[in-house]
């Protein structure tokens, strides 16, 4: 076989397994040239095309980044994360994953010392157990929200519901339910770092089908006018503005009704309703249901 398979899944598990076979990491051998010549030779791929490919493979986990620095790649500054939670176990496999998905992982076992790892380290992203000793994690959430807008996850187990609901209102932007699976903690670390790198140009909103400009208070999907009022607007300017992250229902009443009155939840599930059957109309369905807790807007 010398020619590049035709169907691309069919490719991209070729590339996977020849890496995972000479990965240094896993086998530890020495021949580390002949797995980019081979992926080249029977993949048909450029020298381009194959870093890329284990730099792909490398972010996604399916190969370890060592693996992929031996075959040439260079790798990415690693962006900071702080883990925090009085168990040493699941520290341990937070911090695992998190270094095989490309990240450094900061451990802290209780509150201060989050606290404390925050600001001698610096993280971009924090990960929080809501009961921890000392400190709780909601109060260490409102303490670094007095001093910075870093993605705060919390790490949420059955149960702590009313826990789940202050800790989103005290400033976190989104939570895991316990127990979560290795791959899906990556996949929301990346989800949160992606809605910080993805920059919403002053008052013009754009995700995925939806357009919205401010400042002229109009909303299109798939290019056509939908026509809203001012509180379903506020509400989807809200979601937008903080798209992918749980908004509780008290934090959608603080910003869409502008502190103009207070409403019951009832009030705004029914304003939220309204604005779904809308944009359903146009075609998309981008608002979900947090149970319990809120909505979020995401495309997916």
């Amino acid at each position: 076989m010398n020619q590049k398979p035709e169907d691309p899944a069919a490719a991209y598990d070729l590339v996977r397994r020849t890496l995972v076979r000479f990965d240094p990491h896993l086998l530890g051998r020495a021949d580390l040239g002949c797995g980019r010549a081979y992926i080249g030779k029977v993949c048909g791929f450029s020298a381009t095309q194959t870093m890329r490919l284990i730099r792909r493979h490398a972010e996604t986990g399916a190969v370890s980044w060592r693996g992929a620095c031996a075959h040439g790649v260079r790798m990415p500054t690693m962006r900071k994360v702080l883990v925090a939670d009085d168990d040493a176990h699941i520290r341990d496999v937070l911090a695992f994953a998190l270094r095989r998905g490309g990240f450094q992982p900061v451990e802290a076992a209780d509150g201060g010392g989050a606290l404390d790892a925050f600001h001698a380290e610096g993280p971009e992203l924090v990960l929080l157990d809501v009961l921890m000793p000392e400190l709780d994690g909601i109060e260490v959430c409102r303490a670094i929200r007095r001093e910075s807008n870093v993605p705060i996850l919390f790490l949420s187990s059955k149960g702590e519901e009313a826990d789940l609901i202050e800790g989103l209102e005290a400033g976190a932007d989104d939570y895991i339910s316990k127990p979560f699976s290795p791959r899906e903690l990556v996949a929301r670390v990346r989800a949160a770092f992606r809605r910080v790198d993805a920059r919403l140009e002053g008052d013009h909103i754009r995700i995925g089908a939806l357009d919205i400009d401010a400042a002229a208070r109009r909303a299109t999907v798939h290019g056509c006018a939908v026509a809203l009022t001012r509180t379903e607007f506020g509400l989807l300017t809200t979601l937008a503005r903080h798209v992918g992250q749980v908004i509780p229902r008290s934090a959608l009443m603080r910003h869409a009704y502008d502190g103009r009155r207070i409403v019951s939840d009832r009030t705004i599930d029914s304003h939220i309703r309204r604005l779904r059957e809308k944009l359903k109309a146009g075609g998309a369905d981008p608002i979900r249901t947090v149970h319990g807790v809120g909505y979020r807007l995401a495309f997916d």
